[in-house]
Parts: C-alpha cells; sequence; structure tokens
C-alpha cells in the first residue's frame, strides 16, 4: 500500500523543479526586454546575422544563443525570430542550421521568410560534405588556413582532419 504522505525527497525534487523552470522564465523574460529595446534602435529593414558566434558584422543585428558570443541580442531561435513581419532585408546564417534538428530547422526557415520583406534575401552556409572528402583523400590540410585561425593547427593527421570536420563541432 502506498504512503499517503510524499518523501522529503521528492517534495525537494518538486521545488528544484518549480525554482528551475521560475529561472528560465525570468531569463527568457529579460531577453525579451533586451531584445525589444535593442530593436528600437535599430534600422530598419534589418540586416540580420544567425549564430554570430565571435564573428559579428557590422551595422547588422548579430544573434547568437550563447552569452559568451559577441551577439547584439542573445536568442534562442527554436523560439521563433524576434522580429516583426516583413522587416528583414538579409538574413544570414553560416555554420548554424545543421546544428538544430530538422523540424527546428523548418521552422527556423518559415521565420525568416515571415521575417522577410518581399525581395528579402536568406543566404545559410553549411558545411559541404565533399570538400571535407576531398581533403581527406587529397591530403591538403597544410593548406587550410583556418586551422591555425581556429586553433586546430594540431591537427596532423587526415583521420584527425575528418574526425574533426563530422564530430568536433557537433555536426
Amino acid at each position: 500500500m502506498k504512503s499517503k504522505y510524499l518523501d522529503p525527497l521528492s517534495i525537494l525534487i518538486g521545488v528544484g523543479r518549480r525554482a528551475e523552470a521560475l529561472r528560465a522564465r525570468r531569463t527568457k523574460d529579460k531577453r525579451f526586454t533586451n531584445t525589444r529595446s535593442r530593436l528600437k534602435r535599430a534600422n530598419f529593414p534589418l540586416k540580420v546575422n544567425v549564430g554570430c558566434g565571435n564573428e559579428p558584422f557590422k551595422d547588422w543585428i548579430n544573434l547568437d544563443l550563447s552569452p559568451e558570443a559577441r551577439a547584439d541580442i542573445l536568442w534562442d531561435v527554436t523560439d521563433g525570430l524576434p522580429f516583426p513581419d516583413d522587416s528583414c532585408a538579409f538574413i544570414y546564417s553560416e555554420h548554424f542550421l545543421e546544428h538544430i534538428s530538422v523540424q527546428e530547422g523548418v521552422r527556423f526557415l518559415a521565420e525568416c521568410r515571415r521575417s522577410l520583406q518581399l525581395g528579402g534575401v536568406v543566404r545559410i552556409g553549411m558545411p559541404y560534405v565533399r570538400e571535407v572528402a576531398r581533403q581527406y583523400y587529397e591530403n591538403t590540410l597544410a593548406q587550410q588556413l583556418w586551422l591555425q585561425k581556429y586553433g586546430y593547427g594540431w591537427i596532423k593527421t587526415r583521420a584527425e582532419y575528418i574526425n574533426i570536420g563530422f564530430r568536433d563541432w557537433g555536426h
């Protein structure tokens, strides 16, 4: 027979979950407030760089989820895009779309369409498997200057290179 009393651990877990949910809601509310404030100062139509990381574009609205990124707006695109309908002239993302699920990607693209002005442009750059495979086959590691730029100068073998290309960046 089950006890009619809750055990103390269940109570603590429930309190912890509620506190976590409240913190998440406060963080999201703060994000929305900061975003509205930033957009009030923006020049329309917008030029948007999604998933900017530490490479923000000058005179663009730069979005990223990571607090360590050099973004104008911290934003999770799985919540949609924070822009009004027909407000963007350009939406750009590079090496971002492959990091979300197909369903989230479809929703992101629908949000891009909603946010774009008539004649607006979306440009999405993604890794090109054929290029990674070509570089592996031709053993052209020494010519890949980006390896040094982004701290991957330690890669010495083709196996290390292909492993980084397919696994280290969440692909």
